[in-house]
């Protein structure tokens, strides 16, 4: 049986941490390099990126200006995507 939950970051941390040695347990994490920088953002910092609103976000993920990548706990942004939109959206003006 699969369940899914939303959680904020302390109530995730807090569960990974109960989990975490639970035999069946999976918690995907968010995507990252070799480095450890993530790959992929979620809305919030998506938006902070663009210095606009979440809702902004989210219209360009309705509108497939933004991809989204599925199979996560929250909406993940590449950070590719948001280089590139940022790279066509110069060239426009």
């Amino acid at each position: 049986m699969e369940v899914t939950i939303k959680l904020n970051d302390a109530e995730f941390a807090t569960l990974k941490q109960i989990l975490g040695g639970v035999s069946g347990a999976v918690i995907p994490a968010a995507p990252t390099s070799e480095a450890g920088n993530p790959l992929a953002v979620g809305i919030e910092e998506a938006a902070q990126m663009l210095s606009c609103a979440p809702g902004t976000i989210r219209k360009f993920i309705r509108q497939r200006r933004l991809p989204r990548l599925n199979g996560f706990r929250h909406i993940l942004i590449p950070k590719s995507a948001i280089e590139k939109f940022i790279k066509e959206s110069a060239k426009v003006q």
